[in-house]
């Protein structure tokens, strides 16, 4: 890289850094830190550029008009986020929008991401998540008109909902459509062939190729989704640079073959990669590809030598002025860590898989080493993009696929091919016959794909937590490296892998450190929304959730996600406690975020039962995930390996039907929490002392009155209340959770 590079990559990140630390942090921080950075590249600058110093002082002022275009961008998005959030104020607003996208439509509920266009009767240009407590019905498109009332999303949910430009979330309780569909161009071409995939594949094969090929990924089967997860192949189902560079390479290949000139070759394959940029919905990540696709393109054009360092930081710089919302898209940071891996290494691994061009070798030859280069080159590219991203999997995700590199060496080849099919059907799909014949093998190909990443996601252990204490040393001591590699581009490859080396043994190192000293450790969380509970255990890196609740997603989902911080990223087993017709869609839902090993419920006792617990068995076959019975009329015990469950028999009130709920976890022949719920101490047989380390009291008990007339003995070092009542007489207003929604986590050392 020469010097000019260096230099147009130094200010174009300072464009980059400035608007980032703008958007994420206060202004006080985020004008320290980009200070800091601008001195920081300014001295490098004057360094670097000792006998000009005319030079030196240009880039020192290129460098800050950068950093003022930067931080001036984020500044205009900020006022924009900051005039949307002011219709959080607890008001009902008139409001007119048109409907970007279906989240989901259900009976019981839908969402839509819409942008609104009119509020009060004024105009006003923001996006929003629009919630209803029906089937909405709308189409994208629609205009739409409510009274709706607007507030801050969960915590848990921001993150997301920022980097798609969404601020604030809206509840109204009835909407109606005004006018049709109003869509764009591209998006009636996506539509169209999205039509085509539907016509002529299964639909299962038409919604992975319209989530693979159109960026469509809200149609590709949940279950689907995890299997890529955890074999560390989501970037294949988000559109990105994989799938661009593979769509103009056969874009070129094409236009090669017509042979037309390169001028116009080159200017054609630029306007086919900006269009099918613009039809699958200009995604960040597919935003940072086109650009650099047109910057080498234009490079080939114009006779230059390109740079695609540069390159890179120049369409990070364009991404995040012109949206910079995408500093909280993980997808999108993903793929340029990834990318600036490949681009850091790529003069090391290219000479090592260029084709053999030796006259003297046969032809047989030739044809082997490029296979076995090829995918060498694969496993040395998945390692590297792997390391990259692990950073941004850390804060993002908590998990890492230990699989990965093996798994993109077998399904990419797959899904190169299959992206090349696809694009032949586009152009031939509405011709008999040749059409169903490549959407046949299409079929075929998904079918293949989906079929080995499941087998690959089915092995245990195979994805894992990276939330231990010491990560985020490792990451540090990794960035260091990478800052190295980009500061003096002329240190020793091998010196590189001897410190990526050692960091892998460091981290092995502190993992079984780790593991040894917390073998004993019990780490339980309880979670409480409304008038529903959930208590999730981990022990020696197995987990069990229990679910005690009316069958609502929330609270289950939320002791799950909660455990899997705990180097337990698969869920042992779930107990539902009690059956009700909202755990099959719950159910069906939690199969398609996390692996579920074991599902334990009660057998039936009704015809209602019965069908509920049909539909709950097809679920779990469908995600192979194993189905366990327990009899709620005697005394059940649940082994799941070192963990233990015990569920007594269920006693139903005489002043009600409402059935006792409790139950105790053991790790090993050591109890460590109790359940009790349900007025536990109005039953026969009720034990007159309570000995367990966690104690929670669920929601429905006890009964105020029986704490004040009835003598409770219970020994515990952590007694967890949901109920507030209760935990005022018990005196551990501390340990409460919220009457609404909230979460407590112990960590009990044995």
């Amino acid at each position: 890289m020469n010097k000019i590079f260096r230099r147009g990559a130094l200010i174009f990140s300072c464009v980059a850094f400035a608007a980032a630390a703008f958007m994420l942090f206060d202004t006080a921080l985020a004008l320290l830190s980009t200070l800091a950075f601008v001195i920081l590249s300014n001295i490098f600058a004057f360094v670097k550029n000792k006998p000009e110093k005319r030079a030196a002082v240009v880039l020192a002022l290129l460098c800050l008009f950068g950093s003022s275009t930067g931080t001036a961008s984020a500044l205009i998005c900020k006022g924009a986020v900051t005039k949307t959030l002011s219709l959080c104020d607890e008001e009902t607003h008139y409001v007119v929008a048109v409907v970007e996208k279906e989240i989901y439509a259900e009976q019981f509920g839908s969402e839509y991401d819409i942008r609104t266009i009119e509020v009060d009767g004024e105009k006003f240009n923001a996006n929003s998540r629009l919630v209803l407590e029906y089937h909405g019905g709308f189409e994208e498109g629609d205009e739409i008109v409510f009274y709706g009332l607007f507030s801050e999303p969960d915590e848990d949910d921001a993150p997301y909902l920022k980097s798609k430009n969404v601020f604030v979330t809206c509840s109204a309780g009835d909407a109606e459509t005004v006018s049709g569909e109003k869509i764009s161009v591209f998006k009636k071409i996506n539509r169209f062939f999205e039509n085509a995939f539907y016509e002529k594949m299964s639909e299962r094969g038409a919604n992975f190729a319209s989530a693979v090929f159109l960026g469509n990924r809200e149609k590709a089967e949940p279950n689907v989704k995890l299997a890529f997860k955890r074999s560390g192949l989501s970037h294949i189902l988000a559109l990105s640079g994989l799938h661009l560079a593979i769509v103009s390479l056969g874009i070129d290949f094409l236009l090669r073959r017509a042979g037309l000139n390169k001028k116009i070759r080159l200017i054609l394959t630029v306007i086919s990669v900006v269009s099918f940029a613009l039809i699958t919905g200009l995604s960040a990540s597919v935003f940072r590809s086109a650009i650099m696709l047109v910057v080498f393109y234009a490079a080939q054009f114009f006779g230059e030598k390109n740079d695609s360092l540069t390159a890179l930081v120049f369409a990070l710089a364009v991404i995040i002025c012109v949206r910079p919302y995408s500093v909280w898209d993980s997808g999108f940071l993903m793929s340029f860590s990834a990318t600036l891996g490949l681009v850091l290494f790529s003069d090391v691994l290219t000479p090592k898989f260029a084709a053999m061009k030796r006259e003297n070798y046969s032809k047989p030859k030739k044809i082997l080493r490029g296979i076995v280069s090829y995918f060498v080159g694969l496993l040395s590219v998945g390692v590297i993009a792997t390391a990259f991203t692990l950073p941004i999997t850390y804060f993002a995700f908590g998990g890492v696929s230990l699989i990965s590199a093996l798994a993109n060496i077998i399904v990419i080849p797959m899904i190169q091919l299959l992206l090349y099919l696809l694009l032949i059907f586009c152009v031939v799909c509405k011709i008999p016959f040749i059409s169903d014949g490549a959407a046949f093998i299409c079929d075929g190909l998904i079918s293949a794909a989906e079929k080995t990443t499941g087998l690959f996601s089915s092995i245990k252990g195979v994805y894992v937590s990276v939330r231990y204490p010491f990560t985020p040393y490792i990451l540090a001591a990794f960035a260091v490296t990478v800052l190295l590699i980009i500061v003096i581009p002329k240190i020793k490859k091998v010196y590189i892998f001897a410190a990526t080396a050692a960091l892998c043994v460091v981290f092995a190192a502190c993992l079984g450190i780790y593991s040894s000293a917390t073998a004993n450790d019990v780490y339980a969380v309880c979670v409480n929304e409304k008038s529903n509970d959930a208590v999730g255990v981990v022990y020696r890196g197995e987990n069990v959730v229990i679910d005690v609740s009316s069958g609502g997603f929330s609270t289950l989902y939320n002791a799950v996600k909660a455990t899997e911080g705990r180097a337990a990223s698969e869920v042992s087993a779930v107990v539902l406690t009690h059956l009700h017709r909202n755990h099959v869609h719950t159910v069906e839902k939690l199969a398609g975020y996390v692996k579920i090993n074991t599902l334990i419920i009660p057998s039936a006792e009704s015809e209602s039962d019965a069908e509920t617990i049909r539909d709950i068995s097809a679920i779990c076959g469908a995600n192979g995930i194993k189905t366990e019975f327990f009899n709620r009329r005697s005394d059940s015990y649940m082994d799941i390996l070192d963990l233990t469950v015990k569920l007594p028999r269920f006693e139903v009130l005489k002043r009600s039907s409402h059935p006792v709920i409790s139950f105790t976890v053991s790790a090993g022949e050591d109890d460590v929490l109790m359940y009790l719920g349900s007025s536990f101490w109005e039953c026969d047989g009720s034990p007159d002392k309570i000995e367990c380390p966690v104690v929670f009291f669920g929601i429905h008990g006890p009964k105020p009155q029986d704490v004040n007339n009835k003598e409770m003995n219970v020994k515990s070092n952590v007694n967890i209340c949901s109920n507030e009542t209760i935990a005022e007489i018990f005196g551990v207003t501390e340990n409460v959770i919220s009457k609404h929604k909230g979460k407590i986590t112990v960590l009990t050392e044995r």
